[in-house]
Parts: structure tokens; C-alpha cells; sequence
């Protein structure tokens, strides 16, 4: 069985994890966020957001969201849904196929994880850690995803 990138603290701008038990991991291309690199993490006034694209060999676009408020440690934070406000904790899955077909997962009241930073380097701006969670289709709520074993380790943006 493949296997997952080690989970480092070094900021060796790395993300990854399993969904569904299949790995996905951040891949560098030049229309990806980050500059190319596939992988933007910012964090400023307690809010952290990480996302991560990948592509594959179908062409499928996708991309692995983190948002986290209140972030002010290492520890651990719950993602779900706070009352329907955009401004919560949640983690979200998109594909984009071609044709531009878009399909949302998310985290909400009943789909719910963890992220657990494990370092949080304000001086460096590296932080690292693990998550996992369950996503629901937004457009079909009993299409599930699973995502596992997931680790981050990536230098920020202070904005």
C-alpha cells in the first residue's frame, strides 16, 4: 500500500492525506495556488486557513480547505458548522472536472473532525499538524467523504 509523506515540523510545505483510504497530497503546478507550489496557508488575528490542490492523471482538480478561528496554540480544534456563520471552523473538499463541474464536500452539523496544530512557529511562521474529518456532498448530503491520517507542514502568510 502507497504510503502518506512523513508528518514533519520543519516547514517542508507539505500536505497530505487519505480519502476514502486513497492518498491524496498537495502536487505543484503552475495554475495552482500558492504561487505554483499547490499549497497557501495564512494565518492573522487567530484565523488559520490552509488549502491544498492536487491534480490527476483524469485531469480532476482537487482541493483540500481548512479554516480554523480562534487559533490561538497548539492544540486541538473541532471542525463542523457554527450555526450556519461563515466564519467557522470547517474543512472542505472541491473537484473541479473538465467541463468545469464542480462538486463541494464539507464538514457541517453532522460531519464533523479535528485538526490538532502540533507546532505553531510565530517567529519562523511554520506550522504543522494533523486532521481528519467526514465531508458530505453539499448537493447530495448521503455522498460521503472520509478524510484520514491527514498532516500539514507549511510556512504561512501573516496577513
Amino acid at each position: 500500500m502507497p504510503s502518506l509523506p512523513p508528518a514533519t515540523q520543519n516547514g517542508s510545505n507539505v500536505m497530505a492525506a487519505r480519502i476514502n483510504g486513497s492518498i491524496w497530497t498537495k502536487f505543484s503546478c503552475t495554475d495552482c495556488i500558492g504561487g505554483g507550489s499547490g499549497l497557501l496557508a495564512s494565518f492573522h488575528n487567530g484565523f488559520l486557513q490552509i488549502i491544498g490542490d492536487s491534480i490527476n492523471s483524469s485531469k480532476v482538480v482537487s482541493s483540500v480547505e481548512i479554516d480554523v478561528i480562534n487559533v490561538t496554540s497548539t492544540g486541538v480544534y473541532t471542525l463542523g458548522l457554527n450555526n450556519g456563520n461563515p466564519i467557522t471552523n470547517y474543512g472542505e473538499i472541491k473537484y473541479q472536472k473538465p467541463g468545469n463541474i464542480i462538486l463541494t464536500y464539507s464538514t457541517d452539523a453532522n460531519n464533523k473532525g479535528t485538526i490538532t496544530i502540533t507546532k505553531l512557529d510565530v517567529i519562523k511562521h511554520i506550522i504543522s499538524g494533523t486532521f481528519s474529518f467526514d465531508a458530505s456532498n453539499t448537493d447530495n448530503p448521503s455522498d460521503l467523504k472520509h478524510i484520514t491520517e491527514g498532516r500539514f507542514d507549511v510556512p504561512y502568510i501573516f496577513e
